[in-house]
This record gives C-alpha cells, sequence and structure tokens, in this order.
C-alpha cells in the first residue's frame, strides 16, 4: 500500500533544488502510477496491493495535496492531467486493463470527487476536466445511467483556454450528449443541445458529425411529436447518396416485418387498413409516439382514419355518413367532421349533403376514375356555388352594358 503523506513531505523536501518544478511534476507522476497501479495491476496476472477503500481515501488525499498551496499550479496542472488519461485508459473499451465493476466503481469515486474538488482551481484542472468527464460519461453510460452521463458531459467547458476545441469537437461533443439524453427521453434536454450543434454545422467538415447531428435532429423533433418535420427530416437523410447500401438494407428490414409490411404496401395502394392492422402497427412504436392528444386520439389514429377515408374515395362514388363512421369505427358526426376538415384542407375531393347525409367523392368509386353516377352527382354539388357566382357576373355585366347605353335610365322601371 502506498503512504500518500509520507510520499508527498519527501516530494516537498525537494525545494532547495534548481530543477524542482520538473523533478515533483516527475515524482508526483510516479506516485499517481504507483497509485493506480496498486488497484489495477498493469498485468492481469498480477493481484491488487491495495483495498478499494484505501485506494479511494488515499487517492482523495493525493487529490486534496495537489490542490493546496503548497504545490505550484505548473505542477499540479501535469499531475491532473496524467490523471485524466490514467483514468481513460483503465476503461473496459481501451482493452488495457482488466477491471471489475468494484475497481470502475472507486475510479468513478476519485473521479467525482476530483471534479468536485477541482471545480473551483480553475487553472490547476481545466486541463484534465475533459478527460475526467470523458472517463464519467463513458463509465456511466455502460452502467445504463444514461441521464447522468449525459449531465457530465454537458458540464465540460467548451472554451477552456489551455485546450481550445475546434468546431467539429465541440458539435461532436453537443451532439454526443443529445443522443444521450434522448436514450431516456430527455427530449428538452437534447434539443438544447442539438440547437448549440446547428450553430456550429456550418463550420464542421466532419461528415459523420454532420450525419450524427441529422439523425439527432430528427429524433429530437419525433420527441416532441413533430412527426411531419420529423419524416421530412428522416426523407432527406434516406436520399443520402453515401448511406445508399444502409438505405437498402433497411427497406428490406422493414418489408420484411409484418407489421410494417402491412402498413407500407396498404398506405402505397390507397387501401383501407384495419383496426387489427393498425394495432399491430402501434405496438412496435415508441411511447411517446402512442401518446393521446387532446381530441382523444392518438396520432397514428388519427392518421389512419384520414388514410381510410381516402381509400374508401377510391372504392365509393358516395357513402352514407353514418356508414362512413361505422368503416373508419368512429362517431357519426366525427367522421362528418374529418372528411369537412379534409375536404377544406384540400386533402380529399368531394362535398358533402348534409341534407341527405351523403359524403360524395369527386371522381369517386371504380378505383378512383372519373364517370360514376356518384362522382357527376358529387361534381355538380360542389359546382354549384361557381355556377350562382358566375350568373351574377353575368347579370351585373349586362347591367354595365344597360347604364352605358341608356345612361340614367333604370332597367325595369
Amino acid at each position: 500500500m502506498v503512504a500518500v503523506h509520507a510520499a508527498v513531505a519527501e516530494i516537498q523536501s525537494m525545494a532547495s533544488q534548481a530543477d524542482r518544478t520538473s523533478r515533483q511534476k516527475c515524482k508526483y507522476t510516479e506516485l499517481l502510477t504507483e497509485l493506480m497501479d496498486s488497484l489495477i495491476p498493469p498485468s492481469s496476472s498480477s493481484a491488487p496491493t491495495t483495498s478499494l477503500v484505501s485506494f479511494v481515501s488515499e487517492m482523495k488525499a493525493l487529490v486534496d495535496h495537489l490542490l493546496s498551496p503548497q504545490v505550484s499550479t505548473l505542477v499540479s496542472r501535469s499531475v491532473f492531467a496524467h490523471l485524466g488519461q490514467s483514468l481513460l485508459e483503465r476503461l473496459p473499451r481501451q482493452g488495457k486493463y482488466a477491471c471489475s465493476e468494484e475497481q470502475l466503481q472507486a475510479l468513478q469515486d476519485v473521479a467525482e470527487y476530483a471534479l468536485e474538488q477541482g471545480g473551483s482551481h480553475t487553472q490547476a484542472f481545466e486541463e484534465a476536466d475533459t478527460s475526467v468527464r470523458e472517463f464519467l460519461f463513458e463509465h456511466l453510460k455502460a452502467q445504463g445511467c444514461y441521464r447522468s452521463a449525459a449531465s457530465v458531459l454537458a458540464g465540460m467547458n467548451m472554451d477552456a483556454s489551455t485546450r481550445p476545441l475546434s468546431e467539429d469537437a465541440k458539435a461532436d461533443i453537443y451532439v454526443k450528449i443529445a443522443e444521450t439524453f434522448l436514450v431516456e427521453d430527455q427530449a428538452v434536454e437534447a434539443e438544447a443541445f442539438v440547437n448549440r450543434a446547428s450553430g456550429l454545422m456550418e463550420a464542421v467538415t466532419d461528415y459523420w458529425v454532420q450525419l450524427r447531428y441529422r439523425v439527432t435532429y430528427a429524433k429530437v423533433l419525433d420527441a416532441n411529436r413533430k412527426f411531419l418535420e420529423a419524416a421530412l427530416r428522416y426523407h432527406e437523410l434516406s436520399q443520402t447518396q453515401r448511406r445508399e447500401d444502409e438505405r437498402t438494407s433497411a427497406l428490406e428490414t422493414l418489408e420484411k416485418h409484418g407489421a410494417h409490411a402491412t402498413v407500407l404496401e396498404k398506405t402505397h395502394r390507397e387501401q383501407i387498413l384495419s383496426r387489427a392492422e393498425m394495432g399491430e402497427f402501434a405496438g412496435v412504436l415508441q411511447e411517446h409516439q402512442r401518446v393521446r392528444t387532446s381530441d382523444g386520439f392518438t396520432i397514428l389514429e388519427k392518421a389512419i382514419i384520414e388514410h381510410n377515408v381516402v381509400a374508401a374515395s377510391k372504392v365509393y362514388d358516395n357513402i352514407r355518413i353514418s356508414e362512413l363512421g361505422r368503416l373508419l369505427k368512429i362517431a357519426e358526426d366525427e367522421a362528418e367532421r374529418v372528411a369537412a376538415r379534409m375536404i377544406g384542407e384540400g386533402r380529399l375531393k368531394g362535398c358533402i349533403d348534409q341534407t341527405e347525409g351523403l359524403l360524395h367523392f369527386e371522381g369517386g368509386g371504380e378505383g378512383g376514375k372519373e364517370g360514376g353516377k356518384g362522382g357527376e352527382a358529387g361534381a355538380l354539388l360542389q359546382n354549384w356555388d361557381e355556377r350562382i357566382a358566375g350568373a351574377c357576373q353575368e347579370v351585373n355585366a349586362i347591367l354595365e352594358e344597360a347604364g352605358k347605353t341608356l345612361p340614367g335610365v333604370l332597367i325595369g322601371e
């Protein structure tokens, strides 16, 4: 076991030597390395020479000493930078050290203590801040603590004077934070960091950072239930030339998935989707995509209802509103409101005859071809207002011509 207090006392005794700073850097770095190796030996065949509790205690004591007035900033900055690198090297993904969960937890305790104590010592700890936070981020993420991992990385000072970051590096970190927040559906926090990345995108040259940003931005829109905007972003991504292989693979996967395949095929063919088919597709959606809106329907339910109205227009010339309600599995008045809204927005060609309780489709029936009797009736009803307006315009023209020919004479007197 390494005795930190005795070791630092010996290092401090170098005050009379001319090369004190450089020698202290070496000695403190050697002490730090010895402490780290005492818990996690560089050789997997060697056993630890200290307990977890002793290691954490001795490391905290070293951190406190390095931040004390007894140690110059030049020395402490160099040693803390070495601490950050030592922590990163012991991450399992590096493959350099065999660490148990208990040992990684001890390293986490030390890293968190270093961040807490070093936060007020900007000049001494600024350079190590990045690597210590990166260690905690990777470790916490591996433990499934995504929100904590993102919060640690979000505390990084992007404008530190001792280690300036490129625009690519800053954008990469912002996107990484947003990606991690999204894992736990923290859409508000994710959006904040996506917006920070947005301001850097024009200067970013790394293609994969740009791509990850666009994917994350689409996911944020999706999480915020802006599904149309998200769909447009996903569509843009699907057209990326460098993603041709991935796009083909994704389409093949969707085509083989029963729920996806049915919905994709029937929406493309404008065929009616059943409740059972909608329910099967809803089962693969995420929770935020199944939330009910103020009118009591989910976004998917409303989309399928409107799709089925359009599909019905390809089969029928006209249909009673009551029958449309039964077809859509909704109340009659709700079916009328849906059809009226779609006609008003120009998404459905037709008109409603409230007296007869009928919905007439323009060009309806026969697979959507024009010429059916119901289609003709719908066209006549829809054009009724236009014909009245045309007749009124002709009357006005006659009055104007009569006024020119017989000025001062009133028509009909």
